[in-house]
């Protein structure tokens, strides 16, 4: 028994370039399925793969004198010049050697910590401290690191437990110490540095001591999220370099450690009276 095709078709098939067969569809109720079919994909054939919009010349023609189209925004320069560091007021005495020094120490110091972590230092088994701020807690965190009470009005910020506050030292902050470092993981540590890089406290020493020591247990490479908080520190850091001379020394430390050690600042931007 031989096989009969489903749908039979015409021998003469319908050429995309044979002007005399026009597409029609007024017959479609008398006309056969397999011509209905190759109408339509006759009809398909014919349409253009791209489509060229009309020139917008004649439109911008209209627009009236003086009119100029600028591409961007005002908010993203506002954005851009957001993120420009600040010239610092005077130089550092010997910048290259202690730039250089300064990076030797920060990288012993984090190979130090790595030890102490690999070892169990901050562990289940020796915790330094049996309650600290929910990762959320952003005026908790501040206030643990500062000692300075700072208001916030973000949402997701978790309600201030009391716990953590009965074990304050009488100075009302903590010390960034190797076991309380330890104590804290990966994911805890990127957490502290958000709520730190968006705090306004950057006139008090212990910012600086707790970024510090954050940033020597930052593992790297780091996400794209934690490299936007370290510019945003450079930044802030930077700015309130140039117009406040108040622990200098820190400020400086932060800025070499945050922006040439994590690679979020040029030695140019951090210092740029100094000879490369």
């Amino acid at each position: 028994m031989s096989q009969q095709p489903c749908l039979p078709t015409k021998r003469r098939r319908l050429d995309d370039d044979d002007n005399s067969n026009k597409i029609s569809f007024d017959s479609v109720d008398t006309m056969e399925a397999s011509e209905y079919l190759q109408l339509v994909a006759q009809q398909a054939r014919g349409i253009p793969d791209t489509s060229l919009v009309a020139s917008s010349h004649a439109k911008r023609s209209s627009y009236k004198a003086g009119y100029e189209v600028l591409d961007g925004s005002a908010a993203s320069l506002q954005y851009l010049l957001s993120t420009q560091i600040p010239l610092p007021k005077e130089r550092i005495p010997h910048e290259t050697a202690w730039i250089a020094q300064t990076l030797e120490k920060f990288v012993q110091l984090r190979e130090y910590l790595s030890v102490c972590h690999q070892q169990g230092v901050g562990g289940k088994e020796h915790r330094f401290l049996g309650a600290v701020p929910t990762m959320k807690d952003r005026a908790g965190w501040i206030q643990f690191c500062t000692g300075q009470v700072e208001e916030t009005i973000d949402d997701d910020d978790a309600a201030t437990s009391a716990a953590w506050k009965d074990a304050l030292p009488p100075e009302g902050y903590h010390r960034p110490t190797v076991q309380l470092v330890c104590q804290l993981d990966q994911v805890m540590i990127r957490r502290v540095l958000q709520h730190l890089a968006t705090s306004t406290q950057l006139g008090i020493l212990q910012y600086y001591e707790w970024c510090y020591a954050l940033l020597a247990r930052l593992e790297t490479p780091l996400h794209r999220q934690d490299a936007a908080t370290l510019r945003r520190l450079v930044v802030k850091v930077a700015q309130q370099r140039a117009v406040c001379s108040d622990n200098k020394a820190a400020k400086n430390l932060l800025l070499v450690v945050a922006g040439l050690y994590f690679g979020q600042a040029s030695r140019h931007e951090l210092f740029p009276a100094m000879n490369a």
